[in-house]
């Protein structure tokens, strides 16, 4: 039987990045839809509604799940399905619960490494203390925790000191590295020793068979967010089993179908199977057509709750898909053109990057750490050195040059989550990438994500 990835995520990852050893849970012979995630009996209010903590001077109590995890359901179950520990929750803190896959900026912020997440914050949503998965004895003992903190001036103050100490810590090691100019240095050293992976493509090819036979949905001509870690049965949630099938999570995420886009093309490239890029191509088509908003930009999800978000990594995204399948002879690079104006004119930040997402422009958060998705800023500079290349239009060579010098000398402690950013820096630098022409130069054509 077909082994499938659990989501076209880690699949447009593993064969587009060209990763071998490929992670996977059963398909779902039956094609079951996944049902929506009990909430239990805490009364849970929206991250738009925050502020309600700072009239009511209390804690935010930040619940962050998956829908298709288990272990995420099983916390509902047992502790939020708990009458005294909802009632407990409800008393001492604001309860808000977010879907990791609708908000991955509240996810990359104060996610602690896993789903669930459990982020206990200030009432102007600063970071007091989190965890992962709690048991109901360990959620008590964490209450318990921060109501005595909470409510003891002496110990709140202490508190609030050593997390300003921390601050200065932080924005001072952060000054103190070295700023140098895009072009020279430490940035000219990384590029000059790129490595590109080699391809696996009899893996890739059965990875890619997989995701198009099991989450590709033709009459959305998208895919769909992927299977549940377990299988419902009697409205229970239970591990996978032999011969259980998981649920289909129907949701449709614009990053997720812009790897995947970036995926089927490399595959293409690695196999000449001209499928590979029809796929992209009508993918690609569909995105264009069901997710861009009409002002521009394009949504974070197929059927948003609310009022759309836009996030800078679906933006960058999905230029850069439209860029590479542009690249294998599938179509133009308008659009990704369209999507990079959107960037600079909605998300440009005065420190020299891009913000994360608008709206909520009061809080200028700039990633450039490969998290859920590779960062929003690393990939933005990929697409602009690329379109530079395109169209000789200097405003984007510019930008990319600021983005980099902003953010690549403070985050070269942590290259091994900044490969995005890294790769960008690395397409700015590459020799011949200043000169404009018709076609993409040799070295764009086959890019690492």
């Amino acid at each position: 039987m077909p082994r499938v990835p659990p989501n076209p995520l880690l699949a447009a990852c593993l064969f587009a990045t060209l990763n071998t050893g490929f992670a996977a849970c059963e398909r779902a012979p039956d094609g079951s839809v996944l049902t929506a995630p009990p909430s239990g009996r805490v009364i849970w209010r929206t991250w738009s509604a925050r502020d309600s903590a700072r009239v009511l001077n209390r804690p935010l109590f930040l619940y962050l799940y998956s829908s298709r995890s288990y272990w995420c359901r099983d916390m509902v179950r047992r502790c939020f399905g708990d009458a005294e520990l909802a009632r407990s929750i409800g008393r001492g803190t604001w309860p808000v619960r977010v879907d990791v896959d609708r908000r991955p900026d509240l996810a990359e912020r104060f996610g602690v490494g896993g789903w669930p997440s459990t982020a206990i914050l200030t009432p102007d949503a600063d970071w007091m203390t989190g965890s992962t998965y709690l048991d109901p004895e360990d959620l008590r003992e964490l209450l318990r925790r921060v109501r005595v903190y909470f409510n003891s001036p002496k110990r709140w103050g202490d508190f609030e000191r050593a997390r300003r100490n921390l601050a200065r810590w932080v924005a001072r090691e952060a000054t103190d590295l070295p700023r140098e100019a895009p072009a020279t240095g430490l940035l000219r050293q990384f590029a000059d020793s790129t490595v590109l992976a080699r391809v696996d493509t009899a893996a890739a090819v059965e990875l890619g068979d997989a995701l198009a036979g099991g989450l590709y949905a033709p009459q959305a001509g998208l895919f769909v967010a992927g299977l549940a870690g377990f299988s419902e049965q009697s409205g229970e949630a239970v591990l996978l089993k032999s011969g259980l099938a998981a649920p289909r999570d129907p949701a449709v995420y614009t990053s997720w179908n812009a790897l995947a886009v970036t995926g089927f093309v490399a595959l293409y490239r690695a196999s000449g199977t001209t499928a590979y890029l029809d796929l992209a191509r009508d993918v690609l088509a569909s995105v264009r057509t069901r997710l861009t908003h009409p002002d521009g930009g394009v949504r974070h999800v197929l059927h948003p709750p609310g009022e759309p978000l836009f996030l800078l990594a679906d933006q960058a995204l999905v230029a850069r898909a439209a860029l590479d399948l542009y690249s294998a002879g599938g179509g133009d690079f308008r659009f990704a053109s369209e999507l990079a104006d959107v960037m600079l004119e909605r998300l440009f930040d005065d420190a020299g990057a891009l913000r994360d997402r608008w709206p909520e422009p009061d809080v200028a958060v700039i990633h450039a750490v490969d998290r859920l998705v590779p960062s929003g800023n690393g990939v933005a500079v990929q697409v602009l050195s690329r379109l530079y290349a395109l169209t000789g239009h200097s405003r984007y060579r510019e930008t990319a040059g600021e983005i980099l010098e902003t953010l690549a000398n403070s985050h070269l402690r942590r290259a091994p989550n900044a490969g995005a950013l890294f790769r960008g820096m690395a397409m700015y630098l590459r020799p011949g990438a200043g000169r404009a022409s018709r076609s993409e130069p040799r070295e764009f054509q086959r890019e690492l994500p």
